[in-house]
């Protein structure tokens, strides 16, 4: 069993992916992903990380289409000063659905993008990868990254997510076991808490993961007792 495994079977009491605002949003929205078949499959959402992936799209959509609505190259021009959006090295990106010439033309010259068709849409992960989560179009916060991996904090869920070069998850992280106490768990300068145990992610290295998280006050005295028999790890 890896780490990741390991935590998601004792995690703390918290509220469900379907109590949230991005739950919310995505019921109240998802009717765009059965509009676009591209992007129908996103409907089927398991866990809250799906829901961040539909929303991202969700929102793109609807850029589009009030872009679409727009009747002259000022009209767009106010709108975008609306509209969320994705910035790739110095250029915003409005609308990810699309490759970054077609949105280079959103921004030149307006009125000869509109009306694109469906057989333009794209997957916006495997075209923009992890960074697009660092963006207007999720509430998603970024931690740290390197070249293969970005990972980011879901402050509503407690969560970590690593993804990959792909925009695909690789593993999420679940902080604060079911061992601690309600009480005990603190949600003080978590971003600074977090850096220490997303360094030792992404520099590979298990022993200071675990030592990151126990100085971060993520892990139980139990469970930090059970990954050190898994692990063979002594007390220091």
């Amino acid at each position: 069993m890896d780490i990741y495994r390991f935590f998601a079977k004792f995690p703390a009491k918290r509220i469900s992916y379907t109590k949230t605002r991005e739950y919310d949003f995505f019921t109240n929205h998802n009717d765009l992903l059965r509009k676009y078949t591209r992007y129908t499959p996103f409907m089927n959402v398991k866990g809250n990380f799906d829901v961040v992936r539909a929303n991202l799209i969700i929102r793109a959509l609807e850029n589009k289409e009030a872009i679409e609505k727009c009747q002259s190259n000022e009209e767009v021009n106010e709108l975008l000063k609306t509209l969320p959006y994705y910035e790739r090295e110095g250029e915003k990106i409005f609308l990810p659905i699309y490759d970054k010439e077609l949105n280079h033309i959103l921004l030149t010259n307006p009125m000869e993008y509109k009306n694109k068709e469906e057989k333009d849409f794209l997957d916006p992960f495997d075209t923009y990868g992890p960074s697009l989560f660092n963006s207007m179009f999720t509430s998603f916060v970024l931690v740290n990254n390197d070249e293969h991996s970005y990972c980011y904090l879901d402050y509503d869920l407690d969560i970590l997510y690593f993804i990959n070069e792909q925009g695909r998850m690789d593993h999420n992280f679940v902080l604060f076991d079911k061992y601690i106490k309600t009480v005990n768990i603190s949600k003080n300068n978590l971003m600074g808490r977090v850096s220490p145990v997303v360094q030792a992610y992404l520099d590979g290295n298990r022993n200071k993961f675990i030592t990151a998280l126990q100085k971060g006050e993520f892990v139980s005295t139990k469970a930090l007792d059970m990954l050190r028999v898994m692990y063979g790890i002594e007390k220091g």
